[in-house]
């Protein structure tokens, strides 16, 4: 009897210490998610691709994933109505590869999935976001971590995202804020942005005098805003445009992971402005390497800025929102295209495809795409080539020879003045303050009668 007793009393003992920390766990969680309400700035479409992916009552049979270049190109909805299929587009901004590899693992795990394209956008694979331990590349990683559901796939994207330092970063969004701590205007402003029904049906989009954008329920981000200025700021551009070790592991893990599930895998590269190519100027480096992975691996791989233009004319500025996002034209041709490759054999599509950019850009008439610019760098303000108030800027052609150029400068509410004549250079500096219009005229080297002329504002 007293035995009886004793664990009478040790059990009752054990729930009420079992249902404090039960209340203790629920009450930090409703706090969390009240400041986490309070201070959070989401990123809207990764919040909403979420929250649709898990709403989703079909089977999803193919998803895309990748950086913004893919939601920006790739229209689910018209894949379904072509093919029968079911798509879905869980692209994020400046998605990384390890973030694409556990957003294939926790898809595959809730849906039986037959098929994955992956977008290969180069700048968050090579030096910089490419390096996966960098605070950059964490941080990026966030916006696929708060909106996923808790399960064993969320726990283990977690632990392999954060490093030890970031723990709390990672579990506790709010905590990223606390420099707005006692910021009432940011305060204000979360609250207002969160109390509007948009947000609260997840929905995204703006409409103003030339453009409309609508962020729809499988993922796809429809802008019908035309790009006007072929200026780019092209920061940091690396020598090296080899993937890093870090990116290279994951696009294995990928590959390996698809191939053990069974899920057939396309890589590819959504066209971009050719301007941005061209900026990036060891650009051949970086597709050859993901091609020797392909081959390795025995998977497709289409890079579709080396398209030949008879086969995709998509390189003209009124296909593109700027020089590294397609708007609603471009991505319906884009999408469409895609769709006719996926009913060809990889040998079939091969035609399709110049081998290498310098290939590519050799094939066409010689011309002038734009001009691209960046900082001074330590070693050209050392070597005096500018100074440190200046932009460096560099004109945008497709060959590195055999052209000359003429370069007039207006500044705002000033004359036209011609700071060079024609002559091989490409690169020019102008004040940080100015802003105008530059005009380029090019010609082959030597003819003096033809010349052709372009107009970028800057």
């Amino acid at each position: 009897m007293i035995r009886h007793s004793l664990f009478t009393s040790s059990f009752r003992g054990l729930l009420k210490r079992l249902a404090g920390i039960g209340f203790i766990f629920i009450l930090f969680l409703t706090l969390s998610r009240g400041m986490n309400f309070l201070y959070l700035e989401d990123d809207e479409r990764a919040r909403i691709m979420w929250h649709n992916f898990y709403e989703q009552e079909e089977n999803i049979d193919y998803i895309c994933v990748g950086s913004s270049h893919v939601y920006s190109a790739v229209n689910p909805e018209l894949l379904d109505q072509r093919t029968g299929e079911i798509y879905y587009n869980m692209s994020t901004g400046g998605q990384g590869l390890k973030e694409s590899y556990h957003i294939i693992k926790e898809a595959s795990h809730r849906n039986r999935l037959k098929g994955v394209y992956l977008e290969l956008y180069f700048v968050p694979s090579i030096e910089g976001q490419g390096d996966y331990d960098e605070f950059g590349a964490i941080s990026n990683g966030w916006k696929n971590l708060d909106y996923r559901k808790f399960s064993i796939d969320k726990l283990d994207y977690f632990f392999d995202l954060n490093t030890p330092e970031y723990y709390i970063s990672g579990a506790l969004p709010f905590t990223r804020y606390r420099e707005h701590l006692f910021n009432v205007e940011w305060i204000y402003s979360m609250q207002k942005n969160k109390k509007r029904p948009e947000y609260r049906n997840y929905l995204y989009g703006w409409e103003s005098e030339n453009a409309r954008t609508e962020y729809t329920k499988k993922g796809y981000y429809y802008h019908t805003q035309e790009m006007g200025n072929a200026f780019l700021h092209a920061e940091g551009v690396p020598d090296d445009m080899r993937m890093t070790q870090d990116a290279e592991e994951y696009l294995r893990k990928i590959l390996e992971y698809c191939r053990k599930e069974g899920i057939e895998i396309t890589l590819f590269q959504a066209p971009v402005y050719k301007l941005e190519i061209m900026a990036y100027e060891n650009y051949d480096d970086y597709t050859a390497g993901i091609k020797a992975i392909a081959e390795e691996y025995g998977v497709p791989y289409y890079d579709f800025n080396l398209v030949k233009d008879e086969y995709f004319p998509i390189q003209n500025m009124k296909y593109f929102v700027d020089t590294g996002h397609l708007n609603a034209d471009g991505a319906e041709a884009f999408t469409n295209f895609l769709y006719e490759m996926t009913t060809k054999t990889p040998a079939q599509n091969e035609i399709l495809f110049h081998q290498s950019l310098k290939e590519k850009l050799l094939s066409e008439k010689a011309q002038v795409t734009g001009i691209y610019y960046h900082l001074g760098t330590a070693e050209e303000i050392e070597r005096g080539d500018l100074t440190a108030d200046m932009y460096r800027m560099t004109i945008a052609s497709n060959r590195t020879e055999e052209l000359e150029y003429q370069i007039y400068l207006t500044p705002d509410g000033s004359e036209t003045v011609m700071i060079q004549d024609f002559s091989e250079n490409k690169c020019f500096n102008i004040p940080m303050e100015e802003h105008g219009v530059c005009r380029i005229a090019w010609r082959e080297k030597g003819d003096m009668e033809n010349r052709m002329e372009m107009e970028v504002g800057y």
